[in-house]
């Protein structure tokens, strides 16, 4: 699933999170957040992780095409 980068940045505001506080807090690596944010592909599991850190679901900030 590919997310939407506005949408990931305002859950990460809300959440108070830079790329590193949440990658740290989801257990992946910041350069998986910056991918996220650049629009590329995430797999499930880290998908998965990601919304559990920012306490959200993946259809909130999937991109709509």
């Amino acid at each position: 699933m590919i997310l939407d980068r506005e949408k990931l940045q305002r859950a990460m505001e809300l959440n108070f999170y830079s790329g590193y506080t949440l990658a740290k807090a989801a257990g992946v690596a910041r350069g998986t957040i910056q991918n996220a944010l650049d629009g590329h592909e995430l797999r499930p599991g880290t998908l998965k992780k990601i919304c559990e850190a920012l306490n959200t679901t993946p259809d909130k900030l999937e991109k709509r095409v």
